[in-house]
């Protein structure tokens, strides 16, 4: 009898031994260790895909900040240039079907014929720098570059445009309002 018992003591411990606290957990429904560990992983990776969003949106929000401030910058600085922008009413108006695509655009020529100016429009599109003809009603067609509603790359545009040797000296900018 001993024997038996001890036999069955020495098998449930091999047992026990053998499966721990798994078997157990198993049994009573709960999570084995394995499982444990995948979700510890699975908890990790949220934590880390939560981290990279939080540091996304954070970088997002810096940028706009600095884009903002970039552009608040250039507002001051076209306000200053008073004589330099010019509205589509302080020459006449446009004429009809002459709508510009863009808030502001650096105007750097003026025609009376509209062909010599959307000839060169197309050039200067040609050459890498985005231009359009606009037409007003005291009949003059002008054309104008790098047409943007962002007064910061209004500004940089400007600088560049001054540096190319097409650019006249009397380049202004066209402030569609």
């Amino acid at each position: 009898m001993k024997n038996k018992i001890l036999v069955i003591s020495a098998f449930l411990l091999t047992v026990l031994v053998s499966g721990g606290c798994d078997m157990f957990r198993s049994l009573a429904g709960r999570p084995t260790s394995a499982d444990i560990e995948a979700m510890r992983v699975e908890l990790a990776a949220r934590e880390a895909a939560e981290a990279a969003r939080r540091d996304s949106l954070e970088r997002a929000a810096r940028e706009a900040e600095a884009e903002a401030a970039r552009i608040a910058a250039a507002l001051d600085t076209l306000g200053s240039m008073k004589g330099f922008l010019r509205t589509p009413a302080r020459l006449g108006g446009l004429a009809k079907g002459s709508e510009p695509s863009s808030k502001y655009c650096i105007v750097i020529g003026s025609y009376l014929d509209r062909a010599n100016a959307l000839k060169y429009s197309e050039k200067l599109t040609a050459d890498g720098f985005p231009s359009e003809a606009v037409s007003f009603r005291n009949g003059f067609t002008t054309v104008g570059v790098c047409p943007t509603d962002n007064p910061a790359d209004l500004l940089a545009s400007l600088r560049r445009v001054r540096q190319q040797k097409f650019c006249p000296k009397e380049v202004w900018i066209l402030l569609n309002e």
